[in-house]
């Protein structure tokens, strides 16, 4: 059986997914604007890949990086919107009338309520969906070991992992080969992982990568976002019966929430507090945050509270 991917606690799901937010905002704008615009051939029209390159801020593929390969943009320019577009439609979302993209019922519900789709969405973009670059008999084989890599991304991820890092995991006789080598050895592996796997779950919003200061062909540290402490909370639930918000008090949860957004800020931008820290963690109270000892104690004792109740039960 697959693990469900359910949200349990008031997050922003469009802040920390870009395929949710990119579904959003394309539902939104064709809500507004009377539908999107088809071409003869059935793709987006300029005027909506624009709009989408300026508004979908989906990394890797901002407006920045898109116009400086590109003169001009056409829906097939954004490898993401493809998957956008495909969701929409599977899911009702948006219907098509004549030579354009016209909201449902059901997608101005979604706008409504974003959050109530994100485990429809989840579960069949990672199960499901099948990439322009894949065949569905690889999806299909990758089912069976979903759970043991959001068991091992929910333990990994935390400190940061690399689609090598899992190979060692997954092959231990390989661990005192160098990168290089590994990197040759196990190709076809590490490219099923990073596509297949890494991607599915930073455009769903579960994970994001650490590429500051990488090139373009080095690969960056996964690291999980907030939405991941939902799916950890369902796979302890799976595993031992019992989830997080019934592991910890109310408060208990509310300061993990904050240490992992904390925890985000002092790795990706140096502490600095921002808007988007302060909508999510319902924090105030720094401009800049620093690690201090008052802090870390009460960090490392919520970290390691689950697994004691665990295993004192």
């Amino acid at each position: 059986m697959l693990p469900e991917i359910k949200l349990q606690g008031d997050v922003d799901v469009a802040a920390l997914s870009p395929l949710l937010r990119g579904m959003l905002l394309s539902v939104g704008y064709a809500d507004g604007e009377g539908g999107i615009g088809l071409t003869a051939t059935g793709a987006m029209n300029r005027k909506f890949v624009h709009w989408a390159a300026v508004h979908f801020l989906w990394p890797g593929f901002t407006a920045e990086d898109l116009y400086s390969m590109h003169k001009v943009l056409n829906e097939s320019d954004i490898p993401p919107l493809w998957v956008v577009r495909d969701m929409t439609r599977h899911l009702k979302l948006l219907r098509r009338k004549k030579n354009v993209l016209l909201p449902t019922r059901r997608g101005r519900e979604f706008l409504v309520n974003p959050q109530a789709f994100f485990d429809l969405v989840a579960t069949d973009y990672l199960y499901s969906y099948v990439h322009a670059t894949e065949r569905g008999s690889e999806v299909q084989a990758r089912l069976r070991w979903w759970r043991m890599f959001l068991n091992l991304f929910n333990i990994k991820a935390r400190e940061g992992c690399t689609p090598l890092d899992v190979v060692k995991i997954l092959y231990p006789d390989m661990a005192p080969v160098s990168d290089t080598e590994m990197t040759v050895e196990a190709w076809d592996l590490k490219f099923d992982l990073q596509y297949g796997v890494f991607r599915r779950l930073c455009r769903l919003g579960l994970l994001y990568e650490a590429r500051e200061g990488l090139t373009l062909l080095q690969d960056g540290s996964f690291h999980k976002t907030p939405l991941y402490l939902d799916a950890g909370s369902e796979l302890w639930g799976n595993a031992f019966g019992v989830r997080y918000n019934q592991l910890l008090s109310p408060t208990e949860m509310s300061s993990a929430v904050r240490y992992f957004q904390q925890r985000h800020l002092l790795a990706h931008q140096q502490g600095m507090v921002d808007a988007d820290y302060v909508s999510r963690s319902g924090d105030s109270t720094y401009c800049r945050l620093a690690v201090n000892r008052k802090n870390l104690p009460q960090h490392f004792q919520l970290d390691s509270a689950a697994p004691n109740l665990i295993h004192g039960s």
